[in-house]
């Protein structure tokens, strides 16, 4: 820029020269140097070669110039003009070259033009003159050299800018791609958690319909242990009947060995017996069709537990499907596979022990059935009075061991009844339990959910911040390159 600015003075000094070398022909000597000396200068400066000669030359060409000009006449002004273009450069050795070579050379005028003239009366005015050539030349050498002081300090703090600039840049870029690499990984998690959260919802809809499924077991649960209660009474009352049965053959026999005494009282007796036998044979006929009721239902509780088992394989293929995050409703809905596969077991045994009694029912009903059969022939042989008195006698007898394991078998109905109670209590327990289970996993599922929209909520206000931050830097990048 310097020698540009040098090189353009140097154009009008030299069009100048050119104007007045119309009037005075002596200067078209000088003419022929300077113009196509600045027409070099003009090339390499465009070319950009030479940069640091250039200075050099200059210095050289106005050293000589000012050094032509004073010759024959000392001219300070025009001296000084020409050495003060000198310190457009930040360097106070061109000026200082320059002015040293003036300073001789007016020094030579006034001491050659003295001695040449004798007494010459502006010998003092040109020893003025050098001296104030001398004086303002070191003020301008001084200037000069503060002039370099500034420029080193302007220059480094130039170096210090674009140092700055550079880092600024650099950390630009390093915080672009680490906002690049930041809404990467936010769009990539925003994406898992968004699938996370149709997940929850798919696992939460199959909760639900395990829930309602729990509740409607809950509910047959409870109908069947109300059921088998009333069967559980019944037994009981059958029981009490062969107890009774057991004794009234008892009876029977001791009345067959009074003898003909005893056949009216015998015979009113078997009336009697005829009909609790009745009212007994009734009863377990309705325990057999109370039965088959048990039965139906044991088959709805199955039905149910195999509903219950495959919601509960589904709700572990979705928790598989979930990966990591899908763990804990996997154990869930294994627990509740095998509530399910052991509601299915017990119901099984149930429905095992539930034909077995109904099987020994259907004994029980035979052997009344015959039972009356027996008593009816007793009846109408005691009336024969004691031709048949033997025949009665046996029957009794056979009466009084059937009725032992009446007793017997309605010991063992008995006890299986019992059993089947404690366990249906029990599997009601357990189907509650399992009920507050699901509600209270179903609860944390729902909070789960809630939790994952939020946060599905707040990685969209990340992303604007992201965006905004993007926009930020990028906006900062540009500023700096501009600057």
């Amino acid at each position: 820029m310097r020698n540009k600015i040098i090189i353009c003075a140097f154009w009008v000094v030299a069009l100048l020269g050119v104007i007045v070398a119309f009037q005075s022909s002596d200067l078209w000597i000088t003419n022929a140097f300077v113009v196509p000396l600045s027409a070099v200068l003009t090339v390499l400066h465009l070319r950009k070669k030479g940069t640091l000669i250039i200075p050099w030359v200059f210095t050289v060409i106005l050293g000589v110039l000012s050094v032509y000009l004073n010759q024959g006449e000392v001219n300070i002004p025009v001296a000084l003009l020409f050495c003060s273009m000198l310190l457009f450069y930040p360097n106070y050795h061109y000026f200082a070259i320059a002015a040293g070579a003036n300073a001789v050379n007016i020094f030579i005028q006034t001491v050659t033009g003295h001695s040449a003239g004798g007494a010459n009366p502006d010998f003092l005015a040109y020893l003025g003159g050098f001296g104030m050539f001398v004086l303002i030349s070191a003020v301008m050498l001084g200037v000069s050299i503060v002039n370099r002081k500034l420029f080193l300090r302007s220059e480094l703090h130039r170096q210090e800018v674009e140092a700055s600039g550079l880092q600024v840049e650099y950390l630009m870029e390093r915080v672009k791609t680490a906002v690049d690499g930041l809404y990467a990984f936010t769009g990539n998690f925003k994406e898992e958690v968004e699938m996370v959260d149709a997940i929850t919802n798919e696992v939460v809809i199959g909760f639900q319909e395990v829930s309602k499924g729990i509740e409607y077991q809950a509910s047959s649960i409870a109908d069947i242990t109300e059921s088998i209660s009333v069967s559980d009474q019944h037994i009981r009352d059958v029981a009490g009947y062969s107890q009774e049965m057991k004794q009234l053959s008892s009876d029977t026999a001791e009345v067959s060995e009074q003898g003909s005494s005893n056949i009216s009282l015998l015979t009113g007796q078997f009336a009697e017996l005829r009909e609790v036998m009745n009212n007994t044979s009734g009863q377990m006929q309705e325990f057999s069709e109370r039965s088959l009721d048990m039965h139906t239902m044991l088959d709805g509780i199955m039905q149910i537990s195999r509903q219950t088992n495959l919601l509960a394989l589904n709700a572990s293929i979705e928790a598989a499907r979930a990966g990591e995050h899908g763990r804990g409703f996997a154990v869930v809905a294994g627990e509740v596979r095998k509530l399910a596969e052991s509601s299915g077991q017990t119901a099984d045994s149930i429905s095992e022990v539930l034909a077995s009694l109904r099987q020994q029912t259907e004994g029980l009903i035979a052997q009344f059935e015959q039972s009356l059969e027996i008593l009816h022939m007793g009846s109408e042989s005691a009336q024969n009075t004691e031709k048949v008195f033997q025949s009665i006698q046996t029957n009794a007898n056979k009466v009084l061991a059937q009725a032992g394991d009446v007793e017997q078998s309605s010991a063992g109905m008995k006890h299986f009844s019992e059993k089947v109670v404690g366990e249906i209590t029990e599997f009601s327990s357990v189907t509650e339990q399992s009920s507050a289970a699901t509600e209270e996993i179903l609860a944390g599922v729902e909070e789960q959910r809630n939790i994952t929209h939020h946060m599905v909520e707040s990685f969209k206000q990340l992303e604007s911040l992201i965006v905004g931050l993007n926009e930020l830097v990028s906006g900062e990048k540009a500023d700096t390159k501009k600057e």
